[in-house]
């Protein structure tokens, strides 16, 4: 009876040591993340007290966010700089649950913003775009993120697994969305490779340099379309178009040499 009061007690006093321990310290990354989180956060909060006329909206309200979210990670430790800049532009420039709702991401999520910052966030936002669309501004910026967190190959495959499970879904298989994944990919891949174009990007980043042309680009395929047009992952016209999107992308103006 001792034995198992003494248990209980043990029990009950590591319980309450848990419950009242303090909170895990974000890392240095997950800082610099927040940081540029907050940087657009606070962006949008001042640009809806701006009369409506003076506004940036649509890709001129994305050039804004991008170069805010550069601002935001140049004073930053070097070793944190370019991983805070690209995670943090993803998570501040998507409204979906793509991230904050992935095993894998959200606690990095988590940590970059609370539930209330992230629900006035979205508030303020408004709709960044690119080509005058709100989803491939969230294609193009999530991609982003995901080159950091998992190498551009991975991010890759995200990509299209999400084209696949939505061409057995209502919206369809896009290769104009899969044109911005890899446009993402590449735009993070370049700023890690040259962590001093941030500087550039801060001063006079437009979209219209870095997004490819996307006419010509089917979407919206279902599985037999896509099948009849394209075949499979191995098919010579699916891997052909996809080489051909990556042309597009070498090819716009940001990164002609």
């Amino acid at each position: 009876m001792v034995r198992t009061l003494t248990l209980t007690l043990a029990s009950i006093v590591l319980l309450a040591t848990v419950a009242g321990a303090a909170p895990v310290e974000p890392t240095p990354k997950e800082q610099a993340v927040r940081a540029v989180v907050r940087a657009i956060a606070e962006k949008a909060a001042a640009i809806q007290k701006l009369p409506p006329k003076e506004r940036p909206t649509g890709d001129a309200l994305t050039d804004t966010y991008i170069r805010s979210a550069a601002a935001a990670a140049l004073p930053l430790d070097k070793s944190v700089r370019v991983p805070g800049f690209l995670i943090g532009l993803g998570i501040a420039l998507d409204d979906s649950t793509i991230l904050s709702g992935n095993p894998l991401t959200k606690k990095l999520c988590a940590a970059a913003e609370t539930a209330d910052e992230r629900k006035d966030r979205i508030k303020n936002l408004g709709s960044p775009t690119i080509h005058k669309r709100r989803d491939l501004c969230q294609h193009f910026a999530v991609s982003v993120a995901l080159t950091e967190i998992f190498g551009p190959a991975l991010a890759e495959l995200a990509g299209v697994a999400k084209e696949r499970a939505d061409m057995k879904g209502t919206s369809g298989f896009s290769f104009v969305d899969l044109a911005l994944d890899l446009a993402g990919i590449e735009f993070a891949v370049r700023v890690q490779k040259t962590p001093g174009k941030l500087d550039g990007i801060a001063k006079e980043f437009a979209i219209a340099d870095y997004a490819p042309a996307i006419d010509g680009l089917s979407e919206g395929l279902n599985e037999a379309a896509f099948q009849k047009e394209f075949g499979g992952p191995t098919d010579p016209r699916y891997t052909g178009q996809v080489e051909a999107i990556r042309k597009r992308v070498q090819a716009v103006k940001a990164y002609k040499e």
